[in-house]
């Protein structure tokens, strides 16, 4: 029986070991899979947020150029009616002066034709 008992001894220690190996390898196996698995998850979100945040920024960079745009274009379209009106009040002060040049002009030789046929 001593046989019998070593073969058992023998038997169930192998059985352990190698279930034990087993169950080792199991749980190594997982171990890894869950680790890739959350790691390719977390890659996944940062390339998602690193996309979303060069997309926002981007967004914004459009947005802002696009409003200077439209400030610039604006301010250039204030200037030229703010330039046209000056030119307008301008020349429009000029042929008053001219105006009122030419009737002085006017009325000093009527005044002086007059003065000679009275005499």
């Amino acid at each position: 029986m001593d046989l019998e008992t070593d073969l058992e001894t023998d038997l169930k220690t192998d059985l352990e070991t190698d279930l034990k190996t087993d169950l080792e390898t199991d749980l190594e196996m997982d171990l890894e899979m869950d680790l890739k698995t959350n790691l390719e998850t977390d890659l996944e979100t940062d390339l998602e947020t690193d996309l979303e945040t060069d997309l926002e920024t981007e967004i914004e960079m459009d947005l802002e150029m696009d409003l200077e745009t439209d400030l610039e274009t604006d301010l250039e379209m204030d200037l030229r009616k703010d330039l046209k009106t000056d030119l307008r009040k301008v020349f429009e002060t000029d042929f008053e002066m001219d105006l009122r040049k030419d009737l002085e002009t006017s009325r000093r030789n009527t005044r002086k034709t007059s003065g000679r046929t009275l005499r």
